[in-house]
């Protein structure tokens, strides 16, 4: 049985170059994220509201209103995003509506069960180790062998954001949304504060509890 290792924070605070790094320090260990599937999911829906004018087929097929897909869609032609290369920053507001606000609505569970799928198909791989870099809620967190949170001070993670989203902040509805606050007050089995401690110092000591 392999080890799951989730990881958490809030956006800006480093939770994919933490776990890049402990990817790299771990043998046998790759990093996943829920949103993978979010990613994946919306691209294809993408793909199907370019080729169809049929949005009843398109309801059907995802099993989403009439009224959700609209909405999706006011939320895409708002933002202008490049869904690979450039990071998309202001394609964050259509992933947590549709995530969270859709998904999580229709199965809290949804986006946790396409997530076993790939961790189970990864170990038939041989991978041992899953690092899981974006647990937002505690049903995610219950998955993990051992959870983790990074803090950081508000101007650190602010430098971040405006360095990898060009210059974009996060708005207030962003930032206040279920899928940044419902894990502010949740235990977790480590805790680093990025201002205070090295990268390297949590890599040595999430290591130290897992082996």
């Amino acid at each position: 049985m392999g080890m799951i290792i989730a990881i958490s924070g809030i956006a800006g605070v480093g939770k994919d170059y933490v776990a890049d790094k402990l990817a790299k320090a771990l043998p046998k260990s790759k990093k996943i994220a829920f949103a993978d599937a979010l990613r994946s999911e919306l691209s294809d829906l993408n793909s199907y509201i370019e080729g169809t004018d049929d949005a009843l087929y398109i309801e059907s097929l995802y099993h989403v209103t009439g009224e959700q897909l609209d909405h999706l869609l006011a939320l895409q032609h708002h933002n202008i995003y490049i869904y690979e290369g450039k990071r998309p920053c202001c394609y964050r507001d259509v992933m947590q509506y549709w995530g969270t606000d859709v998904r999580r609505k229709q199965n809290p569970t949804y986006w946790i069960d396409k997530t076993k799928d790939k961790i189970k198909e990864l170990q038939r791989e041989g991978i041992s180790t899953v690092i899981l870099t974006d647990a937002r809620f505690a049903n995610e967190l219950a998955i993990a062998d051992l959870t983790v949170r990074l803090e950081d001070t508000p101007d650190r993670i602010k430098h971040r954001l405006e360095k990898r989203d060009g210059g974009k902040i996060m708005t207030a509805k962003e930032s206040s949304h279920p899928s940044e606050t419902a894990l502010n007050t949740a235990d977790f089995d480590l805790i680093f504060h990025r201002n205070l401690v090295s990268t390297d110092s949590i890599i040595n000591t999430i290591k130290s509890n897992i082996e």
